[in-house]
């Protein structure tokens, strides 16, 4: 390794004979001779040029991987996205980008580090600021006059277009700040929910506003309380051209995107025909978190059952590529409100023998997550019977299971699906829900006609 911080070409010219005689004892002891360079990209060039033994000078400036004749050079992305990784197969010198995903473990320091100046924002109102503002410069949004109004406006004159607006990653934009804890940094949420820095528009901390959470209809089309009083087509932006949607997918926060609009733009495209599931699902996969799907059933509702049958075998082929969450519509006794969880009278339509598999379920789904869906498909065949024929035949410990159903814990996991439950507003078994949107039944249902409520 050889070390350079040289700022213009007198410099190169001032150490020309000293790196010289460097490079010279230093070539005849390796095979690859690799530079740190501090210097600007121009003198990386010209140091390039003018030392061809060189095989690689790296830096830790911003700028796009290059070759001066057999010298590679190589910079650091934006923000530290990708992990840069070095190739050298002589006489071959090449460099890969490796995506710092949830697949690359975090320094510990490093991340300390992160989380503690995120939960500083979350705390400081002043560094909760927006600076920036999409579009300041269109009509639509220049006009003081013009307010966002949220995506639920839109839905009954446009319900087609609204139905697959909530299927798509733009529905649910804010809840991958969510998922990683960035949900207050001003310069994501930008990008992640509707007018953000607009005086009618999406503002940190404000619950009144949390209706324009997400990527909704207004963003690409201009705030909409005009067209809702008035429709007309010169009050909204009809056709969105692309350049509304590269000013997010910027090649810093979505690198390759231009190349990829074509393909993705079919996503927002109302004219074509309704997704499938499977196509809703892949689309959700593309992105950097897993998918979350919760299928919400009562146990003993012979349609949430057919819908297990229809559904389970589906996400079982995909493996732990999704996360798939079984939850439970139950309530509870009006006057429980205010008891313990240990105290709380909890109901299910069918019964107590409903509530205490809905109990079941839970433990197995925590216990024994790899053998749920086994349990599961043989319930769903069996379920007028004794539950330890089913936990027998796919290997469970009943014993164990039975002491675990009789937990505080499961009592206060209960509590979290009653909540889970309410914040969804879901009302019936089966309801299919990914990444908190709840799925339209005419896409996934197919036999299952009827819902329990």
């Amino acid at each position: 390794m050889v070390t350079l911080d040289l700022k213009d070409s007198a410099e190169v010219e001032f150490v020309s004979e000293k790196l010289n005689s460097v490079l010279s004892e230093v070539q005849a002891q390796s095979d690859f001779i690799v530079g740190l360079s501090h210097s600007p990209i121009e003198v990386n060039r010209e140091l390039a040029e003018k030392y061809p033994s060189f095989s690689a000078i790296l830096s830790p400036y911003e700028g796009e991987t290059e070759k001066v004749g057999d010298v590679l050079l190589a910079y650091c992305s934006a923000k530290g996205k990708t992990l840069g990784a070095l190739m050298l197969t002589n006489p071959e010198v090449d460099i890969q980008q490796i995506a710092l995903t949830e697949q690359v473990s975090d320094a510990p320091d490093i991340r300390k580090l992160l989380d503690d100046f995120y939960h500083q924002v979350a705390t400081d109102h002043q560094l909760q600021i927006v600076s920036h503002r999409l579009f300041a410069s269109e009509p639509f949004e220049q006009d003081e006059s013009n307010s966002y109004i949220g995506s639920q406006a839109c839905q009954e004159c446009h319900q087609k277009e609204f139905s697959q607006w909530s299927h798509s990653s733009h529905a649910t934009a804010f809840n991958t700040l969510r998922t990683v804890g960035r949900e207050y940094y001003p310069e994501c949420i930008t990008c992640h929910v509707t007018g953000s820095g607009y005086e009618s528009g999406y503002q940190i901390g404000n619950t009144e506003r949390a209706h324009l959470a997400d990527v909704g209809c207004e963003t690409c089309h201009g705030p909409g309380r005009q067209h809702v009083y008035t429709p007309l087509k010169e009050n909204i932006r009809g056709q969105v051209p692309e350049e509304v949607c590269m000013a997010c997918h910027t090649p810093e926060h979505s690198p390759g995107f231009d190349q990829l609009i074509e393909y993705v733009m079919s996503e927002v495209d109302h004219s074509r025909t309704e997704l499938s599931l499977k196509q809703i699902l892949e689309q959700r996969m593309r992105g950097p978190m897993k998918p979350e799907i919760e299928l919400f059933v009562m146990s003993y509702c012979p349609y949430g059952v057919q819908a297990e049958q229809e559904l389970l075998p589906f996400f079982e082929t995909y493996g732990d590529t999704i996360d798939f969450k079984l939850r439970f519509i139950v309530g509870k006794n009006e006057a429980s409100e205010k008891k313990t969880s240990e105290q709380i009278a909890f109901t299910s339509l069918h019964g107590e023998p409903e509530l205490i598999e809905n109990k079941r379920q839970m433990v197995i789904a925590e216990l024994y997550p790899d053998k749920l869906f086994d349990y599961l498909l043989c319930r769903a065949d069996h379920l007028q019977e004794a539950w330890v024929n089913c936990a027998k035949d796919v290997g469970l410990d009943v014993e164990r299971i039975a002491r675990a159903v009789e937990s505080e814990k499961v009592a206060l996991e209960l509590v979290k699906e009653i909540q889970r439950t309410e914040e969804l507003n879901i009302k019936g078994s089966p309801t299919l829900v990914i990444d908190g949107r709840i799925i339209d039944g005419g896409l996934w249902r197919g036999k299952v006609k009827e819902t329990c409520r």
